[in-house]
């Protein structure tokens, strides 16, 4: 969804279907897509600005390896497990990792769904 000259969005995510091997951003190297196992809900997408948020639901047995992103990101657990650099993270947890910074592997023994908010640079 773009949100583009919105001043104010309200929108129910429940009204929003599941998708996979969504496309969250562009880069030089063509769109960013999102791992086909894994459950998206685009939230707001807007390319000038160069933010898009999600929830994103990953299935239980899911990890990804160490890597980097040309974006910064945040992340906010809603609920499941998340485990990362020896830490559990649950309902209410966070973590951010800065554009071109390594980080995880991350670890997802129970499943998990998180709402993550990504900053595309300019």
């Amino acid at each position: 969804m773009q949100f583009k000259n919105v001043p104010f969005l309200a929108t129910y995510a429940d009204d929003i279907d599941w998708e996979q091997n969504v496309a969250l951003f562009d880069t030089p190297a063509g769109p960013r897509r999102t791992h086909p196992n894994l459950k998206v809900k685009l939230l707001a997408r807007d390319d000038d600005l160069g933010h898009v948020a999600a929830i994103v639901k990953f299935p239980p047995g899911h990890r990804e390896e160490p890597h980097a992103h040309a974006v910064a990101h945040s992340v906010l657990v809603l609920e499941g497990e998340q485990h990362v650099g020896g830490k559990i993270l649950r309902k209410g947890d966070y973590h951010y990792a800065p554009s071109n910074v390594q980080h995880g592997p991350f670890d997802y023994p129970v499943g998990c769904t998180i709402f993550a908010v990504w900053q595309v640079p300019k």
